[in-house]
């Protein structure tokens, strides 16, 4: 028996913390923490663990599949169905155009650098810009305002975790998360030396997370927030607590002034469910602290009005003199700088394109839950043909079913996976697709998010399981059946990207030196300071250098915002989880089945007693789309008037034990009519959705509200 450990980092988040893999005869036994990674050191997650049984899952897709559009596969050799499959490629383009092929991404796709690569590649070769991702479902409202404040829709600054006194946090959980757009393995400790050293870390969160529990919480009503970073604004233009810093770094203070002097404090109370005095001592403190940053997440992306939320979140780091300062919001230094390279070829530009059902603005790449009705819409552009990379659009986009109608109506539809999924059921082909503990990579996109920036690249930590073929070779076989050129390789690329950047050609910087470092190396310790101006001059080419907190068409919806009805005081605003063992839907065949702990809606006692519910029953939950019956756990861990469901569950397909979970697919029930959509970011609503529960008077279905121990179950 020949056993040895190697060092890697996972692929499951940002994060990406540094691994070591137990291998015994060329299988994985074993993930424990790296304690020689400049990042994570030893530290990781559960999640990490579990790749152990994804990598060696028995229901694991692990040779070519061809379906019946029925649910049924065989299996069929690579070469007949890569030949059957640009056959068909060629025929639709032919007869309907290039952007009749659609491609979608999810999750783990993005964790592969040259894979993502190579995949963009055949899409952009073959003519089509139908490039479908699931990162604009998260993150298109934070890119749209990031264009409205600085020039470029991906520059996002981060927070300054090592120097901070106060950090302000709405609608994440980094505890669980470590941190989305703020990537750091050890958030834990990071946050944990803010308060040793003093300092202070308050979450804003309608849900008491794992964060929230273990520092101050501010609880406030769903998708409210930006009322009360307006109300915060507020105050400090009232009590002249603008930083002498703002008036050098931004323009369009007097604007944004003037937009949030009718919004005091005292004015919003009830639509945040924040009391007053509360918000006069928070934006107080957040001004007058020595360094302090505002950062925020899911919670701002996914509410109502997600741009303004997420625009008025960098203001309170711009007035209070927190941004581009050591201690505050920095602008990160990955290897590669990746806004910069999209400001150069032209990729930042904002509402460029529009969808053609809907003509919703384009940020950061086609939104998920329009391809259904791209595909379901006939005319020049339609899409006949869709490619899915390692993404599960019918378990995680909104209008889920409706998405199941369009892919019952195309030509064609291939899946590179691991399993039979929800989506993939329906497709012509499934392709096996290796997890990341099968393939080699380098960590370089997610460098610009890095409190202090590393770099890494691994080799496979074990063959390959059965026939399966990374995405750069089915790709690349697909275009070479197409008689398209790929040119150099994608790690032929992605060592000229590193030269070439900056930091590679002043530092050094090759993939070859890279691979010297078999547990990561760090990139010269703290991001710099002091580069805003540099950075916004490049972006506008030269046509500002500050910050513009006075943009019309963000501060024009605080407006419409304030002129809303707000919910009735009984109605219950629905808000999603997630779970600290899995992420999204592609994990959920690895957690372990226990007894009452399927996904549950959480219920706060007083909204459970006024219905007449008990922890373990099962309810019905309706929107205005749909319903489902779910289980209910009571707790206190929501608000009242809150309830809280996890994404990602309601199984079907090919995987047993994501299905013997139970639980419904909770995007079914979310509106997703074009008129829920924020007109700036093309946003849906999927946070603080309108909903009933209603009792069925059935018996208590023996939950033991075990999912409720499961602390860090939360947003992240």
């Amino acid at each position: 028996m020949t056993r040895t450990t190697v060092p890697s980092y996972c692929r499951i988040c940002e994060a990406s913390c540094g691994i070591l893999a137990d291998v015994e005869d060329g299988r994985v036994t074993a993930i424990h923490g790296d304690p020689e990674h400049p990042s994570s050191r030893g530290l990781m997650c559960p999640k990490g663990s579990l790749m152990v049984k994804v990598t060696n899952d028995p229901e694991r897709v692990t040779t070519p599949l061809r379906g019946d559009r029925k649910g049924g596969f065989v299996p069929v050799p690579w070469d007949e169905a890569l030949d059957d499959i640009a056959d068909r490629v060629k025929t639709l383009i032919a007869d309907h155009g290039p952007n009749s092929i659609a491609y979608y991404s999810g999750n783990p796709a993005g964790f592969s650098m040259a894979g993502h690569m190579w995949s963009k590649k055949f899409i952009d070769s073959i003519g089509s810009k139908g490039s479908y991702s699931a990162a604009p479902q998260d993150t298109s409202s934070r890119w749209a305002a990031s264009h409205f404040l600085y020039g470029n829709t991906h520059e996002v600054p981060l927070p300054d975790l090592d120097y901070t006194d106060f950090f302000l946090c709405f609608g994440a959980n980094p505890l669980v998360s470590h941190g989305s757009l703020m990537s750091s393995g050890r958030t834990r400790s990071q946050l944990a030396n803010i308060a040793a050293r003093g300092g202070r870390v308050v979450v804003v969160d309608p849900a008491r997370t794992q964060t929230a529990e273990t520092y101050e919480h501010v609880s406030v009503v769903p998708s409210s927030d930006p009322l009360l970073m307006a109300a915060m604004l507020h105050v400090i233009f009232a009590e002249n607590l603008v930083s002498p810093r703002a008036d050098a770094s931004a323009i369009g203070i007097d604007t944004l002034a003037a937009a949030v002097q009718s919004v005091t404090p005292e004015s919003v109370q009830d639509r945040t469910g924040v009391d007053a005095e509360t918000v006069w001592t928070l934006a107080r403190d957040f001004a007058t602290a020595e360094s302090a940053c505002a950062y925020g997440r899911l919670g701002l992306c996914r509410g109502e009005f997600p741009t303004l939320a997420n625009y008025l979140l960098d203001a309170l780091n711009v007035v209070t003199g927190n941004l581009d300062r050591r201690g505050g919001v920095v602008f990160g230094s990955g290897l590669v700088d990746f806004p910069a390279i999209n400001a150069k070829v032209g990729r930042t530009s904002y509402s460029s394109t529009f969808t053609r059902v809907g003509s919703l603005p384009e940020v950061g790449g086609r939104k998920p839950w329009v391809l259904a009705e791209e595909i379901l819409t006939p005319g020049k552009g339609q899409v006949r043909g869709v490619f899915l990379a390692s993404g599960n659009p019918v378990s995680s986009t909104p209008g889920a079913a409706r998405l199941e109608e369009a892919f019952d109506q195309l030509d064609l539809l291939v899946s590179v996976d691991m399993y039979v999924t929800e989506s993939n059921e329906r497709a012509d082909y499934i392709l096996p697709s290796p997890t990341f503990l099968e393939r080699a990579d380098v960590l370089l996109n997610f460098g610009g998010g890095m409190t202090r920036p590393w770099v890494q690249w691994t080799e496979p930590v074990v063959p390959r399981i059965g026939d399966t073929r990374e995405e750069t070779e089915i790709f690349g076989e697909l275009m070479r059946r197409m008689d398209v050129a790929p040119g150099p390789s994608p790690w032929e690329l992605i060592d000229t990207m590193i030269r070439t950047g900056d930091r590679g050609a002043a530092e050094g910087w090759t993939l070859d030196r890279i691979k010297e470092h078999p547990h990561g190396v760090e990139l010269g310790g703290d991001v710099p300071v002091g580069v805003i101006a540099q950075r916004i001059s490049t972006y506008t080419k030269g046509a500002r250098d500050t910050v513009d907190l006075g943009a019309g068409p963000v501060l024009a919806q605080l407006d419409q915002f304030l002129a809303k009805e707000p919910p009735d005081p009984d109605t219950l605003l629905l808000i999603s989880r997630r779970h600290l063992r899995s992420i999204n839907s592609w994990m959920h065949n690895a957690r372990k089945v226990r007894p009452g702990g399927g996904p549950t809606l959480y219920l706060h006692p007083k909204d459970a007693h006024a219905r007449g519910i008990e922890t373990g029953e099962t309810v019905t939950l309706t929107t205005s789309v749909g319903s489902g019956d779910v289980i209910v756990t009571v707790t206190d861990e929501v608000r009242p008037g809150t309830v809280s469901y996890p994404h990602g569950w309601g199984h079907s397909g090919g995987w047993s034990t994501a299905i013997e979970h139970g639980g419904i697919n909770i995007n079914k029930l979310i509106p997703n009519d074009i008129e829920t959509k924020d007109p700036l970011s093309g946003m849906s609503l999927l946070d603080g959705v309108r909903v009933t529960v209603t009792a069925k008077k059935s018996a208590p279905q023996g939950n033991d509200g075990s999912e409720t121990q499961e602390r860090g179950a939360q947003r992240s």
